[in-house]
């Protein structure tokens, strides 16, 4: 792609637009003419503890994202501190006063799980995953639906080629649809634990499935939910062609803080499912672990941030740029936006993101979570 086509595919996605709520969606204070509050899915500390990397002097403020993998020349190759994981659903009121147990560097030791508000602490990431999520989605349904209507004046050789754009295209909204729908459920879920939780603080609702602090920094960050179809060691967690049934989700942090690199999952007490990945998740090797939940992670979300001083080599890796996506989603996205992509490689690639990756959750390639780079969890050797 030549880079008068980059600019203009940058121009072209800028000019869809992006998600803006009515009202605050904790509070349900109205916006009128103010902005919705930038808030961050991933922590500062977090995000400045990796922008400082291991040398501890890289002031730059950049971060690579999940795009690095996938390498779409007119997405953002770099992002800022202040354009890492955000996301506008809420009122400065509430983006400030809602998370303050879990957004606290000092939390993070390996007492955690005896701090007696860790109930609280898991339900507001809780929160923060599904409210990112959400919003998430939201953008994509919002730009799909735009893409839709402007396909009638598209100017294409047969009304074939138009159907086969138009079927790629509702195919992405149909999953992104039920993505909102499971986020909004998931978000409405923790708003009712939270409330039991401030009545009740030593009521036990949430499940710690695996937690460790590695004498190391990773070169990533991450924060999210993870909804897979089926877990590295090939158990059934979801049906996710289902769109109409509830999923059963795990969260997951990693958090480089201060020369270590704290790693932590956990899910719903009442959701299972989990609890077959929660089995292999602990009689594995700790590293073999945090291999398994980045994979995973990849699979389900792309809400990471990368330290900008990572060797290239690691994103031309074609096991990661697989996990990331590469030969599902964002390719049939791709197609949308560049008519280069032939009619019958944009048919394969659209049947591969709903079957591989974005509803199966890349089955064979988390099987080979182990080929995850010793690089990517801060080994040196790789």
């Amino acid at each position: 792609m030549s880079k008068d086509e980059e600019i203009k595919q940058r121009q072209r996605l800028s000019s869809y637009g992006s998600y803006r709520p009515e009202k605050c969606m904790i509070c349900g204070t109205t916006f009128q003419d103010q902005r919705p509050c930038n808030s961050h899915s991933i922590p500062q500390f977090v995000l400045k503890s990796l922008n400082n990397g291991a040398s501890g002097n890289d002031k730059s403020g950049q971060f690579y994202p999940l795009n690095s993998f996938l390498q779409i020349p007119w997405v953002n190759k770099v992002n800022g501190r202040n354009n890492t994981g955000t996301f506008s659903l809420l009122c400065k009121k509430c983006d400030g006063s809602c998370f303050q147990n879990y957004e606290r560097a000092d939390i993070y030791t390996k007492s955690l799980l005896g701090n007696a508000n860790l109930q609280t602490i898991l339900n507001e990431i809780a929160m923060k995953n599904y409210l990112y999520s959400y919003y998430d989605a939201k953008k994509t349904i919002a730009r799909i639906e735009k893409e839709l209507r402007q396909e009638e004046t598209s100017s294409f050789t047969s009304r074939k080629e138009l159907n086969r754009r138009i079927q790629i295209l509702n195919q992405q909204l149909d999953a992104e649809t039920a993505n909102a729908k499971d986020s909004f459920q998931g978000f409405k879920n923790t708003c009712s634990i939270r409330a039991k939780l401030q009545s009740k603080p030593s009521t036990i609702l949430y499940t710690v499935d695996f937690y460790h602090q590695y004498n190391r920094l990773f070169p990533l960050a991450f924060q999210g939910k993870i909804t897979i179809e089926y877990d590295c060691w090939g158990n059934h967690i979801n049906n996710l062609f289902a769109f109409d049934q509830a999923t059963q989700d795990m969260h997951l942090c990693i958090f480089p803080i201060r020369g270590t690199t704290m790693v932590l999952s956990f899910s719903r007490r009442k959701d299972k499912k989990i609890q077959l990945i929660r089995k292999n998740l602990n009689k594995k090797k700790v590293d073999e672990t945090a291999k398994a939940l980045t994979a995973m992670a990849m699979t389900a979300s792309g809400n990471f941030a990368v330290y900008i001083n990572t060797p290239e080599s690691i994103f031309n890796n074609q096991y990661l740029r697989s996990l990331a996506g590469e030969t599902g989603t964002i390719l049939t996205h791709t197609y949308t936006q560049n008519n280069n992509v032939s009619p019958s490689q944009a048919q394969k690639l659209a049947h591969q993101s709903v079957r591989e990756n974005h509803i199966t959750g890349a089955r064979k390639h988390l099987a080979d979570y182990l080929k995850i780079p010793n690089k990517l969890i801060g080994l040196n050797n790789v």
